[in-house]
């Protein structure tokens, strides 16, 4: 993430679209099997690489996986390598719950366990309002966890996280590999904020 530049804001926000664009796991799609019918011709334009019969080249799950985790694997390589922490203005970190999290899934009347479909927009394909707002809270939270420590999923009840006085800023490779601060500090720290209403920490969807 970049920090301090003028148009930290912007960046931040394309940054998260390219996290998205990047490792949103498509391949989950495959793991939907009850879903309406128009969502059926949604894939076949939005991923022809593994729904279109046509398609040269369609791709297994496991064929899309793997490809997925050895692209995340040069990029986690290419962070881990330092070249981005030299600068006092240039930084960038992965936020794991973007990466790893997954979508809720429920069993369908037929008894599949899929993807639900209340947190995927009307494609089927991305993510819904309530999908999104899960996913936002966790990249910020991840923002202040410590590089090592941060939480790879997006849950529903998961708290909001706030800087702590002792750590003041977002989290780096530079500025938290050997961090003492606790995701239990940033939270005490926010319900001392709020004056102590666990309903408004909680800020269940």
């Amino acid at each position: 993430i970049i920090l301090r530049t003028p148009l930290a804001m912007e960046q931040f926000l394309l940054i998260f679209q390219l996290f998205y664009l990047f490792f949103a796991d498509v391949s989950l799609s495959l793991d939907i099997v009850e879903k309406p019918i128009p969502c059926d011709f949604t894939f076949f334009y939005l991923c022809p690489c593994l729904f279109d019969p046509f398609f040269s080249n369609t791709f297994s799950k496991m064929e899309m996986m793997s490809l997925e985790r050895k692209y995340l694997y040069e990029l986690e390589k290419l962070v881990s390598s330092g070249r981005y922490d030299i600068k006092p203005d240039f930084t960038v970190v992965i936020q794991p719950s973007i990466v790893e999290g997954d979508v809720p899934r429920y069993k369908t009347r037929r008894g599949v366990i899929q993807p639900n479909l209340e947190y995927l927009a009307p494609d089927c394909f991305h993510f819904s309002q309530k999908l999104h707002a899960m996913v936002s809270r966790a990249l910020w939270n991840n923002l202040l966890e410590p590089v090592g420590l941060k939480r790879r999923n997006y849950r529903r009840n998961t708290p909001f996280l706030c800087p702590t006085e002792i750590h003041p800023y977002l989290a780096t490779n530079v500025n938290s590999r050997n961090s003492t601060m606790s995701t239990s500090d940033m939270m005490q720290d926010f319900m001392e904020q709020i004056g102590n209403e666990p309903g408004r920490m909680n800020c269940p969807l």
